[in-house]
């Protein structure tokens, strides 16, 4: 399998991909089915896929909220502790 990868890498070419994705986006257009889900889910992921990383990426901001809260409330009571702040 490894030997027919490679083959296939050396000979297809950027432009050989360009020009295949132009025309299953063409298909797509004229309402292939098939073709426009090939290049939904290439360019956008499968429906699953998709919402798993929807998901990650609001868990990614959450915490980093959180991160940010905490931060700020290590140094607030970290401040609170010195002798010369007036309360």
């Amino acid at each position: 399998m490894a030997r027919l990868r490679r083959a296939l890498l050396r000979t297809v070419t950027p432009d050989d991909i360009a020009a295949i994705v132009r025309a299953l986006v063409a298909r797509a257009k004229d309402g292939d089915t098939l073709a426009a889900r090939e290049i939904l889910n290439r360019t956008l992921g499968r429906p699953l896929e998709a919402d798993i990383l929807e998901r990650v990426e609001a868990l990614e901001r959450a915490q980093a909220v959180n991160q940010g809260l905490a931060d700020g409330l290590l140094s607030t009571i970290a401040g609170a502790g010195t002798p010369d702040r007036v309360n």
